[in-house]
């Protein structure tokens, strides 16, 4: 472990620096920044792959955390203020839930000098904190191909789309990639109870068990 990752380990993690702001805000240097931090993952990816292909980005937020100011960290958020803001996966989501306020993320990313030290976890938390406080969200949908991701947000609370799942090859050999992504959602516990159409409690497990022989070296 190098230095800077020794002092971010033995640092408060209250002490990395945050920023949430509109996607618009962004200028050219923080959005060529943004997306550095992405190429660790995503290396083909050009300035158009910065923000998520939504069908407008007026209420798109990035959240961003900076360690000793360098980026180390990100998430996106749209706030859905009309549904054809949302992508049309999550329209069907909201609709079967019934539920009117929502917000949906992408583009989770921890650069890789600095996963594996909670900050996966940390990011989540603090973006969907943002969306229930800020902006009276219900819930969050996200969807993902990624084993290591899922497993991470079923740790943190989220929901898996039942619908989804129904087909999924659990034999495969791939346990990093799925070929379809699986929609998923957390929700505003301070909100009223919605009803839940997720996966099932031993599904779960399959998919967790699935994780076990993940490489989990891009993990978020």
């Amino acid at each position: 472990m190098d230095m800077l990752n020794n002092d971010l380990v033995h640092s408060p993690i209250a002490h990395l620096q945050s920023d949430f702001t509109l996607a618009k805000s962004l200028s050219w240097k923080e959005q060529y920044e943004l997306l550095s931090l992405l190429n660790t993952s995503y290396p083909d990816w050009g300035i158009d792959k910065v923000f998520e292909d939504y069908p407008s980005l007026s209420s798109l937020y990035i959240f961003r955390l900076y360690f000793k100011d360098r980026l180390i960290a990100s998430r996106q958020l749209l706030v859905v203020n009309s549904l054809n803001q949302a992508p049309l996966w999550s329209r069907k989501m909201a609709h079967d839930l019934s539920i009117k306020r929502f917000a949906t993320g992408s583009r989770a990313i921890v650069h890789p000098d600095f996963r594996n030290q909670g900050l996966g976890k940390k990011l989540i938390s603090l973006v969907n904190h943002e969306a229930y406080t800020n902006n009276a969200i219900e819930s969050v949908f996200g969807s993902s191909t990624s084993i290591a991701a899922i497993s991470l947000y079923l740790r943190l609370g989220a929901k898996l789309w039942k619908k989804d799942i129904n087909d999924l090859d659990i034999n495969s050999k791939n346990y990093s990639r799925l070929k379809t992504p699986i929609r998923y959602y957390y929700k505003n516990n301070s909100m009223d109870k919605i009803k839940a159409t997720y996966l099932s409690p031993e599904n779960v497990s399959r998919i967790n068990g699935m994780n076990r022989t993940t490489n989990l070296n891009n993990a978020i």
